[in-house]
């Protein structure tokens, strides 16, 4: 299994919408579209397996205000954030979201030498994406309530 990530072009938009629209990606990420997300962040690629597009992800720093309204107040606003989908079910739970976060963290690694903070941050009730960070080198920092949606994991790797 070969996991790429690719630039974004026109074509994949209607993927990506289409994978925003499905049942289990809309329970952790909203009604959203591409043109919601892709205003927000440092960059975003779709997730490329044996060549066959399956998922998407997004990275991003939070501001100093989302990370004090979560009580996050020791995170640097240099902390990049990532938020990661599969979109197409049958590759669910088949290693690509931890393979495709290494992705992206080797790429960032390779643009900066300065020390790096990277961050997810998981539903409490969301197993399989805390259980895929920590395959990826995170670790579970601690918990936190981001209401509406409930309680959330914080999981952080550092590159120093």
């Amino acid at each position: 299994m070969v996991i790429e990530l690719k630039d974004i072009a026109d074509s994949d938009i209607p993927i990506i919408n289409r994978w925003l629209a499905l049942e289990h990606v809309m329970r952790r990420w909203g009604k959203v579209t591409f043109e919601d997300l892709s205003a927000q962040g440092l960059g975003n690629a779709i997730i490329v397996c044996d060549g066959l597009p399956v998922g998407y992800i997004q990275w991003q720093h939070p501001s100093r205000s989302e990370l004090d309204t979560a009580g996050l107040y020791d995170i640097p606003t240099e902390t990049v954030d990532i938020d990661i989908l599969i979109g197409e079910i049958p590759m669910l739970r088949r290693g690509i979201g931890h393979c495709a976060v290494r992705c992206l963290i080797e790429r960032i690694n390779h643009q900066f030498s300065t020390s790096i903070v990277y961050m997810a941050c998981a539903a409490i009730d969301n197993s399989a994406s805390i259980k895929m960070f920590e395959k990826a080198g995170f670790k579970q920092d601690r918990v936190f309530d981001d209401a509406p949606d409930g309680g959330l994991h914080v999981l952080l790797l550092y590159r120093l």
